[in-house]
């Protein structure tokens, strides 16, 4: 939008963008030579965590473009939260998921219980003025110390821009 972020941060106002992410980015990096897998086989878990990491770096990217413009940006990681999605995914995969519950080790969360981070990036003071962290379990977690690198932000924040036709690439 026109004028977006000019001078919030000058009228004491800002602005606060929140980038879904998840554990999955742990999958690996993005691959920006084919980011849509046109000359390599296609793998949904390896696409997933490429989609998630893509999230953590457009937050951090974001983050430091708008910052001094009054908008910050922080990713967020919501948990492991059973919803409609799961659907799509066999019923071997979702029985290995839940071994990891059985033993405690990991906690299934309801969609409120998964919201909850979500809105401390939304709302928290401490947040209102710092971005580029990756959030979990209601936290801080640091920065994004495996999604930083400025080197891997700065190109995918660019596959993140308006083209001159007004469409996203």
């Amino acid at each position: 939008p026109r004028g977006w972020g000019t001078g919030g941060a000058r009228a004491g106002r800002w602005g606060r963008l929140s980038s879904l992410s998840s554990m999955g980015r742990r999958r690996g990096g993005v691959n920006l030579e084919d980011p849509h897998y046109r000359s390599r086989p296609y793998d949904k878990w390896g696409s997933y965590g490429q989609a998630k990491t893509a999230n953590s770096l457009f937050a951090v990217g974001f983050n430091r473009r708008f910052k001094d413009k009054g908008v910050t940006a922080n990713a967020v990681m919501p948990g492991g939260i059973m919803t409609n999605l799961q659907r799509y995914v066999s019923q071997e995969t979702r029985d290995r998921w839940a071994e990891p519950e059985k033993s405690g080790a990991f906690v299934i969360k309801t969609p409120q219980q998964g919201a909850a981070t979500t809105l401390v990036a939304a709302v928290a003071p401490e947040l209102a003025y710092t971005g580029g962290h990756y959030l979990e379990e209601c936290n801080g977690s640091g920065t994004c110390a495996y999604d930083v690198q400025t080197q891997r932000a700065r190109p995918c924040g660019a596959t993140s821009t308006p083209s001159p036709s007004g469409q996203w690439g």
